[in-house]
């Protein structure tokens, strides 16, 4: 079952990566990534490729291990453009295009 404040953190964690507030990092899992949040939990946001479309996840889970709850695209169609985000930052998208359009030099 899903709550308004699964809504509410969705909406809110994706605010924070729009503004570059989170640091998301590789977790060494192909197509997932992880930001650490109130010092006992971490946030993953992960792409299945299972199926013949993309699906998106976001799990948390106390660094102790348990998990607490996972929230999938269908519910949360945002989890898409959090997952991108999360993967830009994470691999450093911007800087490797930077330093290529640097590579090419001026129009």
């Amino acid at each position: 079952m899903w709550t308004e404040k699964d809504k509410e953190l969705v909406t809110r964690l994706l605010a924070s990566t729009k503004a570059g507030k989170r640091d998301w990092l590789p977790t060494g899992e192909r197509n997932e990534f992880a930001t650490a949040m109130s010092g006992k939990y971490l946030v993953t946001i992960r792409q299945s490729r299972y199926t013949t479309e993309p699906t998106h996840y976001l799990d948390i889970t106390e660094v102790g291990g348990a998990n607490l709850v996972t929230l999938g695209a269908d519910e949360y169609p945002e989890l898409a453009e959090m997952y991108e985000l999360a993967r830009r930052q994470a691999l450093k998208v911007d800087d490797a295009i930077n330093d290529i359009l640097q590579d090419l030099g001026p129009d």
